[in-house]
C-alpha cells in the first residue's frame, strides 16, 4: 500500500522542505513509542479538568497514550476500519467520556485513562457526523438523494434515538453537522441547512438557506474569521466543492 508520510505515526507536525517530507521545525515527538498498530484512523483527546489524555484508533485497535507509550484499550468493542473517525467529547456533571464515529461501525465510547473503550450505550445509529445543539446531541445519517438528523434525548446522548420527535428529514444527501450558536448547520452535496430551537422538544428546520455543499464532512470545523465591517465574526469553516469556505453564525 501507499507508504504514510514522515512523521504520521510519531504525530510529528511534518512540512514539505527542500523537496522532502521532514519534521516541522521546533518540534518534537511526544510520545516514546511509534504506534505500529496499523492506519491512523483518529486522534482525539480525553480532555476534563482534571484529566487530559490522548488517544488514537490505528487499525482495527483503540490505543491510550499512556506515558509516551501507546497502550491497547480496545476492550471488546469492535473498531471498523472502512473510514477515519470524527470524536468529541460529552460532560454533563460527572457523566462523561468521549464519543467516536465513523458512519460504518458502532459508536465508541471512552471514559479516560485506564479504561477500556466500550460501545455507546443506548443503541446510537452508526452517525458519520454528530454535534452537540440545543440541548441534545445530533447525528446524521447519509442517503441518496435525502437524509435525516437524529436528536438524542434532553442532555443524554445514550437514550432516546429513536423518539419520532427528534428525527428531522432533509431533502438533499446530508454529509455532515455542526453547532454554529444559534443553530445548527446541516451540510448536504448541495446545500446547507439549519435546524433551530431550545428547550425539550420546539425545533424548527429551514432547508436550502445557502446553496452551497459538501460531502467533506470531516473538514467542519468551529471557527472565527475577521471581516472588515463586522470585526471578528464565530462560524465554521468547510472545504466545499469549490474549495474552503466561512460561514458565518449570521449566514453571510
Amino acid at each position: 500500500g501507499e507508504a504514510q508520510p514522515i512523521g504520521f505515526n510519531t504525530l510529528q507536525h511534518v512540512i514539505w522542505w527542500e523537496s522532502a517530507l521532514r519534521k516541522w521545525f521546533g518540534y518534537d515527538a511526544i510520545n516514546a513509542q511509534a504506534n505500529s498498530g496499523g492506519t491512523g484512523l483518529g486522534l482525539g483527546m480525553a480532555d476534563w479538568r482534571e484529566e487530559s489524555t490522548q488517544f488514537g484508533i490505528f487499525g482495527d485497535k483503540f490505543y491510550e497514550q499512556a506515558s509516551g507509550t501507546w497502550t491497547d484499550r480496545t476492550g471488546s468493542v469492535l473498531i471498523n476500519t472502512s473510514a477515519v473517525y470524527e470524536t468529541k467529547t460529552h460532560i454533563q456533571g460527572t457523566n462523561r467520556y468521549t464519543m467516536s464515529g465513523n458512519g460504518y461501525g458502532e459508536m465508541i465510547s471512552w471514559t479516560g485513562a485506564g479504561s477500556d473503550a466500550t460501545a455507546l450505550s443506548g443503541s446510537p445509529y452508526r452517525f458519520q457526523s454528530f454535534d452537540y445543539f440545543g440541548s441534545r446531541w445530533w447525528g446524521v445519517i447519509r442517503k441518496n438523494n435525502w437524509g435525516n438528523i437524529y436528536g438524542s434525548d434532553f442532555t443524554d446522548p445514550t437514550s432516546n434515538w429513536n423518539d419520532s420527535g427528534q428525527i428531522i428529514p432533509f431533502k438533499d444527501t446530508l454529509y455532515g453537522c455542526v453547532s454554529v450558536g444559534s443553530w445548527l448547520s446541516v451540510v448536504g452535496r448541495n446545500s446547507i441547512n439549519s435546524l433551530e430551537g431550545v428547550g425539550d422538544s420546539d425545533y424548527n428546520k429551514e432547508e436550502k438557506i445557502i446553496e452551497i455543499g459538501s460531502p467533506a464532512h470531516r473538514t467542519l470545523a468551529q471557527g472565527q474569521f475577521f471581516d472588515p465591517q463586522y470585526g471578528w465574526v464565530n462560524g465554521f469553516y468547510m472545504v466545499s466543492w469549490d474549495g474552503p469556505v466561512f460561514i458565518s453564525e449570521s449566514r453571510r
